[in-house]
Parts: structure tokens; C-alpha cells; sequence
């Protein structure tokens, strides 16, 4: 798969360079960004540490204080770029900037006995693993000082990965993987919405051949309910993003449902009517307009 040796040539890139320290990889999920990378990392005997993105800034700023020399993998960023201290930590730690002699100085800001240290430098590399890269100012700004690289599949594309992986030896039954790669692909080709990426992915082949195995008779009717809906409505003109992801992120990133809001209506201008229209078809937590 092509688009996965791009992912281990830009980390190549990334551990050789003197003036990046920051690889951003996006893309749709299910596409195995987390597993190539640690795999690869591995393969290369690096020294990385995995942190989850649903970490406080606080939890961030400690692990990139214990961890000053290693790759850090910050995996599936869901609020990760609305949190401008978050930004702030990041940022520091992978751009020296002005007046710093080329060290990358993260100082924490405000008071905690928590936290490790009071400031320390910064070594290491970042990689950012994240589904979207939202289109707010501070995190277009965090993301211009890194390399990036965005999975790009189109419905052609998309039934040939998931015929190679069918064929690959993964699944037990290859027959059975391969008639729903082959049923998958049809429909991804067939994804017309306008500006939305196609929600089929080698997860989705992963739950078509369980599907298959326990109900060889009806399993096409059954998988194609459980194909994810995408909504066709673009965020900032972008074609890869939309309300029903970004409101996923929020409602994932830790924010109270008025701070959800505020970032909804920036990335979208859509109203609060929108806000919780959107809210209740993903089925997230039901909360009264008042509560705004």
C-alpha cells in the first residue's frame, strides 16, 4: 500500500531533519496510521512513547518533561487542537523561535504541584496522528511550522486496498474476505456525497468478514447498515471535513458543551440550533439550550 510507505518515509524524513521536529499524519480513520507508525518506529529501534490525546495539558507537559529525547506519538488528537495550552506546551516544544539559540525551551505557566519540572528542554520529535486538521487560527498556525502528510483515497483507491488486504493472509477465510472486499469496494466507488470522505475503511472490512462468518446469508444486508454515515455538509470549504466529525472531536475533547459550542460555531458559523441539531443525530449526551 503506497500511501503507507509515505507514512514511513515522511517519519524517515522527520528523525534526519535539523529544522522540523513535528510530523502531522491526518487522514480518515481506519486506514492503520497508528499501527504503521509504531510499527515502523520499532522496526527502526527507535525510542518513542505513545500519549492519548484525551491527556490534560498538564499530562502532556509531564510526559514531554520525563521524556525529553524521544519521539512522543500523540495518537487520535480528538481536542487536542482546541486547547491552547496544549498548542502552547506543543509549539514550544517544536519551534525554537527567536532569541533561543535553537533550543526548544517548555516552560509551564501557572501553578501546580504536579508538575515535573518548572521548565525544561525539549529534544525529541512529536508525531501527530489526528483523523482532521481543524481550520482554527491557532492550530493553522501550530500546524504550518511542522511536515504533513493527508491520506488522500479515492473510491478506486479504496476497493484496491481493500482487495490487497483481503489477499493478504490476514484473515482466515480468504475467500470470505475477499467477496466482501469486493462488495465494500463497489460501494465505495458508488460514494457519491458531495464532500465527504467515504466512511469504508480496512476496519470496516475487519467487522464485514465477522459479519460474513456468523451470517453467510444475509450478511450483505446486515454490513451495509453498519457502514458509518458521513455528513455531506463541508466545514471552511474543506472536503475532508464535516459537522458530524468535528462535533465527534468535541464532544471526546473534555470541554464543557458552551466551550463545544464556541468551537463549532468558529469552524462552521452554524448556529446553536445547528449545534444541537447535529448533537442529537450522533446520539452524544443530550443537553438543554440553556446550558449555552
Amino acid at each position: 500500500m503506497d500511501y503507507l510507505n509515505d507514512i514511513k518515509k515522511f517519519i524517515s524524513i522527520l528523525l534526519r531533519s535539523q529544522k522540523f521536529h513535528l510530523l502531522c499524519i491526518s487522514g480518515a480513520p481506519g486506514w492503520a496510521k497508528t499501527h504503521t507508525t509504531r510499527q515502523f518506529l520499532a522496526e527502526l529501534g527507535a525510542s518513542y512513547q505513545m500519549l492519548g490525546a484525551y491527556s490534560t495539558p498538564l499530562a502532556l507537559y509531564n510526559h514531554l518533561c520525563d521524556f525529553p529525547a524521544d519521539i512522543s506519538v500523540i495518537d487520535d488528537t480528538a481536542g487536542l487542537f482546541y486547547n491552547a495550552q496544549a498548542l502552547s506546551i506543543l509549539n514550544a516544544a517544536t519551534w525554537a523561535g527567536v532569541g533561543k539559540s535553537g533550543k526548544r525551551v517548555v516552560t509551564w505557566t501557572s501553578t501546580s504541584e504536579k508538575v515535573a519540572a518548572p521548565s525544561f528542554e525539549f529534544q525529541g520529535k512529536i508525531i501527530v496522528l489526528t483523523n482532521f486538521l481543524p481550520d482554527t487560527p491557532q492550530a493553522k498556525a501550530f500546524i504550518n511550522r511542522s511536515l504533513q502528510y493527508n491520506i488522500r483515497l479515492s473510491g478506486e483507491l479504496i476497493a484496491e486496498l481493500l482487495l490487497s488486504a483481503a489477499k493478504s493472509g490476514h484473515f482466515a477465510n480468504t475467500y470470505c474476505a475477499v467477496q466482501v472486499a469486493k462488495f465494500l469496494g463497489a460501494k465505495a466507488i458508488d460514494y457519491k456525497l458531495p464532500n465527504a470522505r467515504c466512511p469504508i475503511s480496512l476496519r470496516t472490512l475487519e467487522i464485514g468478514v465477522e459479519i460474513a462468518e456468523s451470517d453467510p446469508e444475509s450478511w450483505q444486508v446486515l454490513l451495509e447498515k453498519a457502514i458509518p454515515t458521513v455528513s455531506p455538509v463541508p466545514v471552511n470549504g474543506s472536503s475532508q471535513e464535516s459537522k458530524s466529525d468535528i462535533l465527534s472531536t468535541l464532544g471526546q475533547s473534555g470541554m464543557n458543551v458552551e466551550q463545544q459550542f464556541a468551537e463549532f460555531n468558529r469552524a462552521t458559523g452554524k448556529s446553536r440550533r445547528a449545534f444541537f441539531y447535529q448533537r442529537k443525530k450522533l446520539g452524544l449526551s443530550r443537553q438543554t439550550q440553556s446550558q449555552v
